[in-house]
């Protein structure tokens, strides 16, 4: 299955829903909020009331969402389909996957020490984070999504 795009307004207990693990195929996670982030392990439960937005992500797909009032705005990208999402859109042109570096452990310009518990392993050197761009004839970007983490080797 090509991969697409879809929008959905979600309730607290949808996305909850869709959040449970286990998340096999999203194994990592980035929840931000105003004062913080934070990258939950892959067996741990997100509670979505403590975070403004995040995502979770793998190969297969990711999933994002932000809260907007009491409902959660959400965004589905990839080759899946979940509940609540039906009208695709679809993704044109190729692909092409990208790379680039997250705050290291020892990283002094952030106020805390990043933990990438979905992380296993080496804590040394930074953490890479891989996406996937979709881009348009021209070459302007229409839509990236996350597809994976790992520590530099």
């Amino acid at each position: 299955m090509s991969e697409r795009w879809w929008t959905a307004t979600l309730t607290a207990d949808q996305l909850q829903t869709l959040l449970t693990p286990p998340r096999d195929t999203a194994p990592f996670a980035i929840l931000e909020r105003l004062t913080g982030m934070d990258f939950p392990a892959l067996g741990e439960t997100i509670d979505i009331g403590q975070w403004s937005k995040g995502r979770v992500f793998g190969d297969a797909y990711e999933l994002r969402w932000e809260r907007r009032g009491v409902q959660y705005q959400a965004w589905l990208l990839g080759s899946v389909t979940l509940p609540g999402f039906e009208t695709p859109l679809p993704l044109d042109g190729q692909p092409e996957d990208a790379a680039g570096f997250m705050w290291g452990p020892d990283t002094p310009r952030i106020a805390r020490r990043p933990q990438y518990r979905s992380l296993e392993g080496n804590t040394k050197g930074r953490p890479i984070l891989y996406r996937r761009e979709f881009r348009r004839a021209d070459g302007a970007l229409v839509v990236y999504r996350l597809t994976g983490m790992k520590w530099e080797a």
